[in-house]
């Protein structure tokens, strides 16, 4: 029988799952955005415009979360809206991808900076023997992941930590609460047992309606971008249409870490 680190706010649990981007990795998401994608698109110059770049990777990026084929991981829902819309060969695809993930993706980091907190806390948890989720809205594959954790000072954690969702394992994302699940299954771990720690209301507060207890960043506003989500399952559109989760804990990354 495993013996669940306690904490005297938490009371005993086995798993904390931590969002990424602006939990433990600081960023201007629209810079982050702009910045990946007029980069990337450098790579398609040739066959695509730069405006309708930008189109088709939104696009191909929303499939992940539009395509509800769970047989299909996130990389192929989106390999295979963005081959149909550009004509460009699958493996042409994968290739030029890969390579811009190898030589200038790094130039994306400029607009990005570890969390102060985010390094101690991880560390801390883990010495106390909690596992460890990284619980990213997966739309990058481990490769990109991997990369990502460097950015955030987290690459020497990267064998100890439990899963990482990346886009080419996961079948679902943010706020569908299928992705929970799927989290849950993956390392076979029961939700009463887990806490999710992030800074987006809907994203990360709706794992609390499974029974997973959020933390919720300070700072954090009602996410209303997807007010009509018509994209989710009906029981992930009834609750985010509801939007009155348990948020249970709030406050810093810093008040989390003194309270592990």
């Amino acid at each position: 029988m495993m013996i669940m680190p306690e904490s005297e706010l938490f009371g005993f649990k086995s798993t904390l799952m931590f969002d990424f981007d602006n939990t433990l990795l600081l960023m201007d998401e629209d810079k982050f955005i702009k910045t990946y994608f007029s980069l990337v698109a450098k790579k398609f110059e040739k066959e695509i415009p730069l405006e309708d770049f930008f189109r088709y990777m939104s696009q191909s990026t929303l499939s992940m979360t539009s395509n509800k084929e769970q047989k299909m991981t996130n990389d192929e829902k989106f390999l295979k809206d963005f081959e149909l819309m550009t004509k460009i060969d699958r493996e042409v695809i994968i290739s030029r991808f890969s390579d811009f993930y190898l030589k200038e993706f790094s130039l994306v980091q400029n607009v990005t900076k570890p969390h102060p907190f985010g390094f101690s806390t991880i560390e801390k948890a883990m010495k106390k023997g909690y596992k460890i989720v990284i619980a990213s809205n997966p739309f990058y594959p481990e490769m990109v992941s991997d990369i990502r954790l460097g950015w955030a000072g987290l690459e020497n954690f990267k064998n100890d930590i439990a899963l990482i969702t990346t886009s080419d394992l996961m079948h679902f994302t943010k706020p569908d609460i299928n992705y929970y699940k799927e989290i849950l299954e993956l390392i076979d771990e029961k939700p009463e047992n887990c806490i999710m720690i992030g800074n987006d209301y809907l994203n990360d507060g709706i794992a609390s309606v499974i029974g997973i207890d959020v933390f919720l960043l300070d700072g954090t506003e009602l996410n209303n971008s997807m007010a009509e989500p018509h994209f989710l399952d009906e029981e992930s559109k009834r609750l985010v249409g509801n939007k009155k989760f348990d948020i249970r804990y709030s406050g810093t990354l810093k008040y989390f870490f003194e309270s592990l």
